[in-house]
């Protein structure tokens, strides 16, 4: 008798203790859905939001029909986005393109509302994709999109985004935004910000082999995606205390514990985007105009009072 007591107690301990784990599990995944929003958003609230299109594209198929990734504004006239996608992959290997086979937009969440008059189109200049994009790997894959004119700094719904330069701790929670997919042909409808906790580097380099020490990984448990849902677009936001902290590359299904958002680490190539970014002012530019007419001014004034005494 006291065997048979001993093996019912073993028995309602494994039943106890199997009832726990999955009370603690549902407990962690509720505190996870809780943290995990997808909300439509206006342009307000992602101002630094750029929509980068193929010329080709609006041309045949209509205005917004071209966007085919998103960007960031990092400075009046440069957006940073993911380096596949200024890359022609109908070609074997895929290609670079040329800059005028793109035009960007910003100012508007409506891709397709050509009459908004708050609404700013560019041809591209110049494009810098990293030296050492891997197309296969999709390691490094980051761009900067260098436009043919400034975007005012007065203009009410475009801003340029200042950049991350810190760790950021797992949990972190940040907002990735960009424009989601849900049809079935992947046509991108809505501006959206996803709510989505950072998670460590070992958890997404074992659910992800490509994952490198420069990136970030977004996450929150919640494998529940909608069938219908496509992606939201590569070269997306990843915004953190309202700085860009990362530029999406994987974010199909981006949610997801078990298949989480990567995004390349703005902090990592901090050095790498001020470079660049310095390489497009040169003395054709606006900034590097100025810079001569000041020190002309400089040298005329320094003559003149030379006469004066």
């Amino acid at each position: 008798m006291v065997k048979n007591s001993k093996t019912i107690l073993l028995g309602v301990l494994i039943i106890l203790s199997t009832i726990a784990k999955n009370e603690g599990k549902d407990q962690i995944e509720n505190k996870e859905h809780e943290h995990h929003q997808i909300t439509e958003i206006t342009i307000d609230d992602a101002k630094y939001q750029a929509s980068l299109r193929l010329v080709s594209l609006e041309t045949t198929k209509g205005y917004g029909h071209g966007h085919i990734c998103a960007g960031s504004i990092i400075t009046q006239r440069v957006i940073l986005t993911a380096a596949h996608c200024v890359m022609d992959t109908t070609k074997k290997p895929p290609a670079d393109r040329k800059p005028q086979e793109f035009a960007v937009v910003v100012g508007s969440a409506n891709l397709y509302d050509e009459k908004n008059n708050k609404t700013l189109q560019y041809n591209v200049e110049k494009i810098s994709k990293h030296k050492s994009f891997d197309w296969k790997t999709y390691k490094n894959d980051i761009a900067m999109i260098y436009l043919n004119d400034s975007i005012p700094w007065t203009w009410p719904t475009a801003k340029a985004i200042s950049l991350n330069t810190k760790l950021l701790p797992e949990a972190k929670m940040c907002k990735m935004t960009g424009w989601e997919r849900t049809e079935e042909n992947c046509t991108p409808t809505k501006l959206v910000a996803d709510t989505l906790p950072i998670i460590s580097y070992e958890s997404c380099k074992a659910l992800n082999a490509n994952a490198t020490q420069n990136v970030i990984c977004g996450g929150c448990g919640r494998d529940d995606v909608d069938e219908e849902y496509c992606r939201e677009d590569a070269g997306a936001s990843l915004v953190c205390d309202d700085q860009l902290a990362g530029v999406g590359f994987r974010v199909d299904k981006c949610g997801t514990f078990s298949n989480p958002g990567v995004f390349m680490n703005v902090s990592v190539y901090h050095d790498w985007i001020v470079k660049t970014n310095n390489t497009f002012y040169n003395k054709n530019s606006a900034k590097g105009l100025g810079a001569s007419y000041v020190h002309m001014l400089i040298l005329l004034c320094s003559v003149f009072s030379y006469k004066l005494f």
